[in-house]
């Protein structure tokens, strides 16, 4: 009833008695932020890690015959299904359950708690890592850890994301250091790109200098020893590298890896691994033959992609 005639201009006293109520907005803005979840995650797993199993309480208090699956671990109170336990938990809000059946810890806490316990942890490290991104102070280890299972746009998606703190009322004017550290991002991304793939190059180069290059030597070629290089250089610095140093080890191999297409990159590492492919394909001197075996395999496949990459290859 109260819903029905509240006046929309008044609303806001509702957030007021919220426990997180001061963090609304901030909250709202990260509600699709995939870096926000996943530091949400670890402070629950933080959380559970520093509670007590349930039947260690139960045996200090000399209670025994207790399923501790349907016991309140603050109370000590045995209820007579999980449903009702969990309706307990919900109306205590401070108090925590035991362990599921399969042995994994579990807690259900109410907003009391989380407000007071867990999102402060939160914030912390939200402040954290936009300091440590806003600085370029964090390790390469540590930025691949927050933001390496994204894409590079989610990445610079949740960069716009981070420059907003807990209590911030949303600026109009992105803050000054996003552009900075959207451009580090870039780089992470790059520099990753190149660690997979310079090493496939190399590995290219190496074993197939007779097949496509004239019987050159490897150590004789400018790019490939400079593409070697560049390999040991980062793999020693990976580990302890901030990302402010990225764009400059990116920018050691920037015009090699300028003279390909990031598709035909990914080509030559796939072939990389394929030295069988490659001296069967440089043992193809009848093109009537390959355009033969092609039409054997566009008739297994129904891949469009496939398709299309024979159909290419057919003269």
């Amino acid at each position: 009833a109260e819903h029905a005639d509240l006046v929309l201009s008044e609303a806001s006293r509702l957030f007021a008695e919220i426990p997180c109520g001061d963090d609304l907005d901030w909250l709202f803005r990260l509600r699709s932020s995939e870096l926000f979840l996943n530091l949400w995650k670890q402070a629950a797993k933080d959380g559970l890690a520093t509670r007590r199993p349930v039947e260690e309480l139960l045996a200090e208090q000399g209670v025994t015959q207790t399923d501790p699956r349907r016991t309140c671990t603050s109370c000590l109170q045995e209820f007579p299904s999980r449903s009702a336990l969990f309706r307990h938990l919900a109306e205590a809000g401070t108090h925590g359950s035991g362990v599921e059946p399969d042995g994994g810890p579990t807690a259900t806490v109410g907003q009391d708690v989380m407000a007071a316990s867990m999102l402060p942890c939160v914030k912390a490290s939200w402040g954290e890592l936009q300091e440590g991104v806003q600085q370029s102070s964090l390790s390469v280890t540590q930025f691949n850890s927050a933001f390496g299972h994204l894409s590079e746009a989610q990445c610079l998606g949740e960069l716009a994301l981070l420059a907003y703190s807990p209590g911030q009322v949303a600026a109009k004017v992105a803050p000054p250091w996003l552009p900075a550290a959207c451009g580090v991002a870039r780089g992470f991304y790059q520099l990753r790109e190149q660690r997979r793939a310079f090493p496939a190059l190399v590995q290219l180069r190496e074993g197939a200098a007779e097949a496509l290059f004239g019987g050159t030597p490897p150590e004789e070629d400018d790019m490939c020893v400079q593409l070697r290089e560049w390999n040991l250089a980062a793999e020693a610095a990976w580990a302890e590298m901030k990302i402010a140093d990225v764009t400059q080890l990116v920018d050691r191999c920037r015009q090699v890896a300028a003279l390909v297409s990031r598709s035909q990159m990914e080509v030559l590492v796939s072939l990389s691994g394929a030295q069988g492919l490659l001296t069967w394909l440089r043992l193809q001197s009848s093109q009537e033959e390959f355009n033969q075996l092609l039409n054997v395999a566009r008739q297994n496949t129904d891949e469009p992609r496939l398709l299309g990459a024979i159909a290419a290859l057919v003269q």
